[in-house]
């Protein structure tokens, strides 16, 4: 599973993620992950999407994430589903910043 590259910001203006997994769940897929709020101000919920993408780079499909009270500095898991799709069908994956 590969990460679209993106360059890299200063760190006081991003969100960190990291330890990304996905994992089978009946016909559908759980993904579990870590987020870490390096800015320099709070959110009470952040949102997030995840779109994952098969391996010819086309979207399978996408999944938003929100986070409650996600303080300056914090480390918070999250974890979403992503409907009748399997970890084996997904080859790349990309989580952005919606607000």
């Amino acid at each position: 599973m590969r990460r679209q590259n993106y360059p890299k910001l200063n760190k006081k203006t991003t969100l960190e993620y990291s330890n990304i997994t996905f994992k089978k769940q009946g016909p559908h897929t759980k993904v579990i992950g870590e987020i870490k709020n390096n800015m320099d101000r709070s959110f009470s919920t952040a949102h997030f999407k995840i779109t994952v993408y098969d391996k010819d780079k086309n979207i399978l499909d996408s999944s938003n994430i929100l986070i409650p009270n996600l303080s300056s500095g914090q480390n918070k898991t999250f974890d979403t589903y992503i409907i009748n799709i399997l970890p084996n069908q997904i080859k790349y994956y990309k989580l952005q910043f919606e607000q």
